[in-house]
């Protein structure tokens, strides 16, 4: 009993000991581990808001990080230059934390401790892509895991009592209840012991003795049927035989099931050497079973770079523990798996126990993520166009993405009726379009959201008869709503032929809609806008003497002094009576009076204000006191010219400084044409060069002013292309067509040949008529070069790698000609066969095959989706059906498919048709097909439309620039800012107007606080505007900004992330 008591009492202290310690360390480990996975997840989030400076997304993301985890006492993240871009401390942030923790290196984490008021606190920094633009730190406390371990010490030092209090009493009552019964036991045991097997023991307590009692009849009565059993056991041996030999059965058609998955599988004994590798885990990473058996060898040939090899089995081994720690599969997650020939692949990969063994399934979801990553690149494309321009293309894209004939833009302009922003009917834009929604499709979208009608349309809404015009068949359209949740539009695409709906549709249309919500609300916010400047622009009308005041401004010959004279010689005339009337001007710190004037206590005056500011006075006095009138002795009238003349002498000071900033700006814009490091070239309607900058001279290796008065068309390649250019130019000035970039050949002076890119556009006078053409003109010769010498690159190493592949299959195919018998010859060949159409007919781009006469004789379901021909129309079609012309046809004969070309994979641009007679882009890889022997006996083409990702590189540069245009011109002033250390907005960018309004240069403004355009009366308020704009509103409020020289001035400000 003692002993047992005293087992007892150490089992809980070393319990509790346990708990206290190692318990407690590896919690706070793995909780590290944890939040170290956490805190990289989110770093990967903040990558694309931290690279586009959206810092209203960094602070949302870094607020709900510590919403969304009660240990989480704080989050902050950092620039590539260690500066606070966002936190979650609220208003201020303890600078003293940047110290603490900082990142050295390529460091993928580190880890500080922190002794605070509040306990530990884990400070965990992670590195936002690799330290290159930045740091994310989470900071976790570990309070929680401190009283939990409390917690439980408690609970067990109550039970270790109580089991010492039970332990006491039921050993007392056991010891008696024992020896009895055990006494009675011990003989029935010698009587079976000695051959008795009729004996059975009287012992019938209900505890352990009782047990052994009933175990030991059990026993003598089991004897009994054993020796009378022996014909039941043969028959139990011959069972166990039957069911090992279905046991090795079922073993068979797994290794027959596992043999034939479409997933790569593996099967691992319990030390993690690889037993078993199916074929498709062969197919797919190139490793057979000797290259990858040891897990040490599978590691390294997998994951070559040492860090992320790390990362991948720190990974697995915590999803291994978890899973058995809760007694379930592998949990699957994704991991970059480099192939045998070093190509890397994205695969899911999870496992199961069998039996002994562990099973190890991959799945290839690389072209999953490629195309969510195309998706992604779409909806950012559509992003940079604005006003009339995005929902023209949006109409556009609509028809290209769906195939479809039209593509609708449309906003409601009341319940019933909605108005086309943009419509595309056949390639052609439709203006001034509205129709009813009333029995339409639309209709229907406006009630229930996304609506797809694949076929039949108008046969479900006969009362709409939009759709009977457009003869439609097909329909998609989704609501656009706005911020309050009203709808304000419909996107919607409508096709001549059945419309099928694509891939990943409906969140490309929530993108594209929520896009042009946005787009329709800043519609209506530009409109707002103008409406309120047309108010502020009303003048007070102009009394008699403005007149005067015109005519002595228009005089060139005047300065400004002596108009501040002329005027204040100009308003006593004007008065009731100007024999006693004098007057003064205060400008700035300077006065000019009539020469009768004299300070009397009759006088009214008016400020003068320049661009809202008062910026002097003018003042109107009686020298003696007349009759008393509408205010005091001045009429009401004098009070209205007076008001006049104020307003207008601040309008005359507002002209002059407009009028020297102008100067000040056609001067910086001949700077900027003179020193621009791309050619800027001016030609007047008849192709002469009006103006042409050093850079463009330097191009073309001409001496400087040559160029000016030579037709642009002079420095063409040859006669041919001087005539199509000169042609060109023509028909641009006479129709006016849309400006679009393009790429040509250029001659330099010294006759070398370069390539060129040039964007142009039209130059209008203030009647808006054009009158020359504006080009920049950038030198891509030695782009062209590496473009040309990375192509050749890839070719070679395509040949290599076909060649490779031939050595390959010819050694295999000596090999079954040498050991296979030929029933297994035939058995193979049917299933490489079978292999080869699963591939054909699963490769997504167009897949070919033709004859020696170039005659089709096979294609997969590839090439019917991008050419829109059925196998049964091609077959035995010539190839030529599919050429732009007859000559493309033959010239491609003549370099590729001919009787002597070479078996080389040589990947190639070319036009084709397709079926409904549009022509698209491809890149296409075409191979010789010869016999054994090495007779030609066809062609093996496979063809890529890269349509979309030509316009899609197109797009995007013409997007960035036109944003850029809009940024520099603009007539308002625009600040780009960023939060700064301790939260105060720092300037990173101003476009030429603030430049001008405020007086200062760009590069002064730059990486200055915001507060050194603020009056200082207004200081204060910002940290409480900034709060609200970090917390997502967009202000609109007024203030007052101070120039250089120090003059204040009332500005109109809108704000937001």
């Amino acid at each position: 009993l003692t002993v047992s008591l005293g087992l007892i009492l150490l089992l809980g202290i070393t319990v509790i000991v346990f708990i206290r310690t190692e318990l407690s360390d590896w919690l706070i480990a793995d909780m590290q581990n944890h939040s170290i996975e956490l805190a990289s997840h989110y770093a990967e989030t903040l990558v694309t808001p931290l690279l586009t400076e959206d810092f209203f997304s960094l602070n949302s993301l870094a607020i709900n990080a510590a919403k969304e985890h009660s240990e989480v006492e704080y989050t902050f993240v950092t620039d590539f230059d260690g500066n606070v871009v966002a936190h979650s401390f609220g208003s201020l942030f303890p600078t003293d934390l940047l110290d603490v923790n900082p990142l050295e290196g390529e460091d993928a984490y580190s880890v500080v401790v922190l002794k605070t008021e509040k306990g530990r606190i884990l400070d965990i920094a992670v590195p936002i892509l690799s330290s290159e633009i930045g740091a994310f730190h989470f900071g976790i406390s570990t309070w929680h895991i401190e009283d939990e371990i409390e917690r439980v010490t408690r609970y067990i030092i109550l039970i270790l009592f109580l089991v010492l209090l039970a332990a006491c009493v039921i050993a007392y009552i056991s010891s008696n209840a024992i020896t009895r019964p055990l006494a009675q036991l011990m003989e029935d045991v010698r009587a079976v012991g000695s051959g008795d097997l009729s004996r059975k023991s009287t012992v019938h307590s209900h505890d352990e003795i009782g047990l052994l009692a009933g175990s030991l009849n059990k026993m003598t009565a089991d004897l009994k049927e054993i020796t009378a059993s022996r014909d039941e056991l043969d028959k139990e041996i011959a069972e166990r035989k039957r069911a090992e030999i279905e046991l090795e059965a079922s073993k068979k058609r797994f290794e027959a099931i596992l043999e034939l998955s479409p997933l790569a599988t593996a099967i691992t004994n319990v030390s993690g050497e690889i037993v078993t590798l199916n074929r498709r885990f062969t197919e797919t990473l190139g490793y057979m079973i000797e290259d990858i058996r040891y897990p040490e060898q599978w590691w390294s040939s997998a994951y070559p770079d040492e860090e992320y090899r790390k990362d991948v089995i720190s990974r697995w081994e915590r999803a291994t523990k978890e899973a058995e720690s809760i007694g379930k599969d592998i949990v699957g997650d994704t991991y970059n798996v480099t192939c045998k020939d070093g190509t890397v692949l994205t695969m899911e990969i999870w496992g199961a126990p069998i039996e002994e063994n562990f099973m190890l399934i991959l799945h290839d979801i690389t072209e999953q993520k490629k195309a969510e990553e195309t998706i992604q690149m779409i909806a950012e494309g559509m992003s940079v166009e604005v006003g009339q321009d995005f929902f023209e293309r949006l109409a556009e894209f609509l028809c290209d993405w769906l195939k479809c004939g039209i593509g609708l833009v449309s906003e409601l302009t009341d319940e019933t009726t909605a108005r086309a922003l943009a419509l595309k009917v056949d390639g052609k834009q439709v203006k001034d379009f509205q129709y009813k929604l009333s029995g339409s499709p639309c209709e229907n979208v406006m009630v229930n959201g996304l609506c797809h009608y694949e076929d039949g349309v108008i046969d479900l809404f006969p009362e709409d008869a939009d759709l009977v015009t457009m003869n439609a068949k097909g329909y998609l359209g989704v609501p656009v709503i706005n911020k309050k949740g009203d709808p304000v539009g419909i996107i919607a695409g409508i096709s001549h032929e059945p419309l099928r709906l694509p891939d990943n549709a409906e969140r490309i249309l929530q993108i594209l809609a929520a896009r042009a919500a946005s787009e329709l609300e800043r519609k209506a916010a530009e409109k707002s806008l103008k409406e309120k400047s047309h108010a502020l622009g009303e003048r007070v009308k102009e009394l008699n003497c403005l007149y005067n005041m015109s005519s002595l401004v228009e005089k060139k010959d005047y300065n400004l002094e002596d108009i501040y004279t002329g005027i204040a010689d100009i308003i006593p005339p004007s008065w009731q009576y100007p024999d006693v009337t004098c007057a003064a001007l205060y400008i700035g710190e300077k006065t000019y009076r009539t020469s009768n004037y004299k300070d009397t206590p009759w006088k009214m005056t008016a400020d003068v204000e320049v661009h809202g500011i008062k910026s002097g006075m003018v003042e109107v006095a009686y020298l003696e006191e007349m009759p008393q009138e509408d205010e005091g002795v001045f009429l009401t009238e004098e009070r209205a010219l007076i008001n006049a003349i104020a307003s207008r002498l601040g309008k005359i000071i507002e002209r002059h400084r407009t009028e020297e900033a102008l100067k000040e700006s056609e001067e910086r814009y001949r700077t900027l044409v003179e020193t621009s490091s791309v050619g800027i070239q001016i030609s007047d309607r008849e192709g002469r060069i009006i103006l042409s900058n050093p850079a463009h001279h330097r191009m073309l290796g001409a001496s400087e002013g040559s160029l000016i008065g030579n037709y642009i068309w002079e420095y063409s390649v040859n006669e041919e292309a001087k005539e199509s250019l000169r042609n060109n130019y023509m028909r641009i000035n006479k129709e006016h067509l849309d400006p679009s970039p393009h790429i040509t050949k250029c001659l330099t002076i010294d006759g070398r040949t370069i390539d060129i890119r040039v964007d142009w556009d039209y130059m209008r006078d203030s009647d808006g008529e054009v009158y020359a053409l504006c080009s920049i003109i950038a030198d891509i010769t030695e782009l062209k070069r590496v473009e040309e010498a990375l192509s050749r690159h890839r070719e070679d190493l395509e040949i290599k790698v076909y060649q490779r592949t031939s050595e390959l299959e010819n050694a295999k195919k000596a090999l079954e000609e040498k050991f296979l018998e030929q029933k297994k010859v035939e058995k193979e060949l049917l299933r490489q066969t079978t292999f080869f159409q699963s591939i054909f007919n699963s490769v997504p781009d167009a897949m070919t095959i033709a004859d020696a006469n170039r005659s089709i004789v096979m294609c997969n379901p590839g090439f019917e989706k991008v050419f829109g021909y059925s196998h049964e129309e091609i077959f035995g079609q010539n190839a030529k059906k599919l050429y732009t012309s007859e000559e493309e046809f033959e010239r491609q004969g003549r370099l590729r498919f001919n009787m002597d070309a070479e078996e080389k994979l040589k990947p190639y641009e070319v036009n084709y048709r397709r079926k409904n007679g549009e022509v698209f882009s491809s890149e296409t890889v075409g191979t010789v097909i010869k016999s054994p022997e090495g007779e030609v006996q066809g062609f093996l083409g496979l063809i890529r439309d890269i349509t979309d990702r030509k316009e899609g590189e197109e797009a995007l540069k013409e997007s960035e620039e036109k944003f850029r245009a809009l940024f520099d011109y603009a007539s308002d002033c625009i600040l780009l800012m960023k939060l700064g250390d301790g939260g105060a907005p720092v300037i990173v960018d101003v476009n030429a107007a603030t430049c001008t309004m405020h007086g200062y240069s760009k590069e002064e403004l730059i990486g200055q606080p915001i507060s050194m355009l603020d009056d200082p009366e207004t200081t204060e308020q910002v940290p409480e505007r900034v709060r609200r704009i970090l917390a997502g509103e967009s202000l609109a409020f007024d203030g007052r900004h101070v120039r250089k020289d120090g003059t204040v001035f009332p500005v109109e400000v809108s704000t937001c992330m």
